[in-house]
């Protein structure tokens, strides 16, 4: 498992050179051909598309990209066909042929420049891969040094950490943080511990006991106890009046998030 090609959204917010420059920053640790995907909606994301892309953010995404050494394409929404998708539709047509998408949380959590306030978990809830989601607040210069890892077991967990082991090799520590285990977490843990081992990952297990706080609550004190960079969680989603609905621990952290979350479908 490796990262070959990730795919980094990129629009007219301030946010949007953050998010550039974590995305090159990755594509050359992993050696990976990065596409830069801009799209930058008006009033409604429903139907229509400010098209045109940003000549100079174009220009220096191709100018840092060259000085990076990274294989890199740009590509404008305005250019995807059919023509009248909505914005996020066109984001996921692409990130089927992506190892990663990088997206940013939306600025306010009603909406973003038009874009849906559940758009980072639309994309990975749809696509299938792994979304790289960045805050709307803070700075972050690298991602993926210091990883935590939410574990629950089952089938998210299980999806969300397979989908971060390219990246989980490469950080320098790493941890499992299991909250309010059941009975069996010994068992869970010492198989937890042999899998990493076995993909060449150095990682510590940590069991966190705590009945007053929410679990999105513990994970966010948890790592930033650890000085993680990177929080992994497996979104566990079920269908409503069919509508797909977050249970609470994603909803919480993708609407409190102070670190980057690497998050599942």
């Amino acid at each position: 498992m490796a990262l070959k090609a990730i795919l980094v959204h990129l629009d007219n917010s301030p946010r949007s050179e953050q998010r550039l420059e974590l995305a090159i920053d990755l594509a050359a640790r992993h050696r990976a051909h990065l596409s830069g995907y801009f799209a930058s909606a008006t009033s409604g994301f429903s139907l229509a598309e400010g098209g045109l892309s940003d000549p100079g953010l174009r220009e220096r995404f191709r100018q840092q990209t060259a000085a990076a050494g990274v294989m890199a394409d740009w590509i404008d929404s305005a250019d995807v066909d059919p023509v009248t998708l909505p914005l996020v539709d066109k984001l996921i047509l692409h990130s089927y042929y992506a190892d990663l998408v990088i997206v940013g949380q939306p600025e306010t959590v009603r909406a973003s420049r038009g874009l849906p306030a559940d758009f980072p978990e639309r994309v990975a809830l749809s696509s299938g891969r792994p979304v790289l989601v960045i805050p709307r607040l803070g700075e972050f210069t690298r991602v993926g040094e210091r990883i935590m890892v939410a574990w629950r077991g089952g089938r998210s967990s299980s999806r969300a950490l397979l989908d971060a082991v390219p990246l989980l090799r490469l950080a320098e520590h790493v941890s499992l943080v299991l909250v309010n285990p059941l009975d069996t977490s010994e068992t869970e843990t010492r198989n937890l511990s042999a899998y990493m081992i076995r993909n060449d990952i150095a990682a510590t297990c940590r069991r966190v006991v705590a009945e007053d706080l929410s679990a999105g609550n513990i994970l966010l004190n948890q790592a930033c106890d650890l000085g993680a960079d990177l929080l992994v969680v497996g979104l566990f989603s079920k269908r409503t009046r069919g509508k797909l609905s977050l249970g609470p621990v994603g909803r919480y952290l993708l609407d409190s998030m102070t670190i980057p979350l690497l998050i599942s479908g």
